[in-house]
């Protein structure tokens, strides 16, 4: 019969004890996917500012229900995800954030709503916002095109350096002009989106919803003429002058 202590050293828990998982051992494809399965949603994520209270000393975004962003209209309520996102591996290391952020912002599609979606972008670092890609703005009133739009434009989304697609629904009908008034307004609310000319260069401007003609006009006009400055631009580029420079004997020569 074995004794008591030979006993407790053959507890194979004893012996073998738990060796931690030795995450940053693993190769850096394994790790990429990983984060993907942790931070990247098909579906897009709700852009929310959580404000100081929730601060976890890093500037990472959380997909909530609930817009805690201070302004004088609330969002509306997005749908929760049905496999939300784990952004806990960010807050491990430096290094684990370094690695992981580009997946959360460079891979997801962004809702911003009016109302919050300043202090929002404002509220993430600027390495953040660059690496932001796809943005989805919902406008819920023709009141919105002129006060908070242009503002959303050039106080926000005129940082995200990287952004790609920016996608606008309107969900609403523009006020029928007054047959008595000299100025339309229409064209006023049109103008309004002229500010899109704030944005990074390569954005690409898609509208949805009740889509006025004279907003699709002007925004198509500077989709347009970003496509001409861009050929320009590689036009430019690629043409490359030759220059002879001439040697030491060539100048006495000349001289």
């Amino acid at each position: 019969m074995p004794s008591t202590r030979y006993a407790l050293r053959s507890n194979p828990q004893e012996e073998e004890p738990i060796q931690p998982f030795r995450f940053l051992s693993l190769p850096p494809e394994l790790r990429l996917r990983i984060y993907r399965l942790l931070l990247s949603r098909n579906e897009p994520i709700s852009l929310s500012y959580l404000g100081p209270g929730n601060s976890t000393g890093t500037d990472i975004v959380v997909e909530t229900r609930v817009n805690t962003a201070k302004a004088y209209r609330p969002a509306p309520l997005p749908p929760p995800l049905a496999d939300p996102l784990n952004i806990s591996i960010l807050r491990v290391s430096k290094l684990l954030h370094n690695e992981g952020r580009p997946v959360l912002y460079s891979e997801n599609i962004f809702t911003v709503h009016t109302g919050s979606a300043i202090r929002s972008l404002n509220a993430l670092h600027q390495r953040s916002r660059s690496l932001i890609r796809h943005v989805n703005l919902s406008i819920p009133s023709h009141y919105d095109i002129l006060d908070e739009f242009p503002d959303i434009v050039r106080l926000g989304l005129r940082y995200c350096w990287g952004l790609k697609t920016l996608l606008i629904t309107l969900p609403f009908t523009l006020p029928e002009d007054d047959p008595q008034s000299t100025c339309s307004r229409r064209s006023v609310f049109a103008n309004a989106f002229h500010i899109i000319r704030w944005l990074p260069k390569q954005t690409e401007v898609r509208l949805d919803g009740i889509v006025p003609k004279d907003i699709a006009a002007v925004v198509e006009r500077h989709m347009i003429e970003n496509r001409q400055i861009d050929e320009v631009s590689a036009t430019h580029l690629s043409w490359s002058p030759s220059i002879q420079v001439a040697s030491p004997n060539q100048n006495k020569a000349n001289k």
